[in-house]
């Protein structure tokens, strides 16, 4: 939810809307953490805070994909635990500027399981910590 009015200024329940092109990256896994990542850059884009993009296609060395990514102003990326999935795609890309984030770092307690019906709650617990390094 874009709120016009707001722009620079957090919004406790979504976001603030960054003027400059940020392109948010997932490892989406197989685990809670990978769809709890998944859905932290859904929110993001949602929220307008930026546009997500297929990190899936980076791998598959699509240069439309990457050559959008490396042209962005800021590029996010998302791993769900310390596997990091994400951050060797984006090495073997070529792709090095980035900001990093684990979820299962910024949320300790989040633990690596394949049960997917805490996602929403997981998501709204680690919100608040993810927001305040954006």
């Amino acid at each position: 939810m874009e709120n016009k009015s707001n722009q620079g200024q957090t919004d406790t329940n979504c976001c603030t809307v960054n003027s400059g092109t940020r392109v948010v990256l997932t490892c989406s896994g197989a685990s809670n953490l990978g769809q709890v990542a998944n859905a932290m850059s859904i929110r993001l884009q949602h929220c307008g805070m930026a546009q997500m993009s297929c990190l899936a296609a980076i791998a598959a060395d699509l240069p439309k994909f990457k050559n959008s990514v490396k042209k962005a102003d800021e590029v996010l990326l998302i791993d769900g635990c310390n596997i990091a999935c994400g951050q060797k795609v984006l090495e073997q890309a070529g792709i090095n500027q980035y900001r990093y984030f684990v979820a299962s770092d910024l949320l300790p307690e989040l633990k690596k399981e394949h049960r997917y019906d805490q996602i929403e709650t997981e998501v709204n617990n680690l919100w608040p910590s993810f927001i305040e390094l954006l």
